[in-house]
């Protein structure tokens, strides 16, 4: 068996580093690309209360978010994303949470607190 000469080492050397760097950078960062606000209908037990609501979403981790708005308490969900083609879908990981942003800005949030379910349909401002 043969061994390696010094510029085939630096060759793999670097080849490994530049993968692992790579690597390290493609980290999912799915919450920078969700935050923002958005403005649409709100409907708390099926009855609308605002078709002006304002939810904010702002980015805790790479994929943590927390979702703030008036209308009920601050709190953070797991998301991740799902690619159809074109087309991206930032989804909730959590069972009991149904969050969906496509790459558009087509907002659905479906969230149940103190026993009142709040429904949000909207758009990024």
């Amino acid at each position: 068996m043969t061994s390696l000469t010094q510029p085939a080492r630096v060759f793999f050397i670097s080849l490994f580093v530049t993968c692992l760097v790579l690597l390290m950078s493609s980290c999912s960062k799915h919450a920078k690309k969700v935050k923002g606000n958005y403005i649409g209908t709100l409907s708390i037990n099926d009855t609308v209360i605002s078709n002006n609501a304002n939810i904010n979403i702002d980015e805790v981790e790479n994929n943590v978010i927390s979702i703030s708005s008036n209308y009920f308490n601050t709190y953070f969900v797991e998301i991740d994303k799902n690619r159809y083609f074109n087309s991206i879908t930032y989804y909730s990981v959590e069972d009991n949470e149904t969050f969906e942003i496509s790459n558009h800005g087509d907002f659905l949030l479906i969230h149940s607190q103190d026993g009142e379910e709040f429904i949000f349909t909207g758009n990024r401002n």
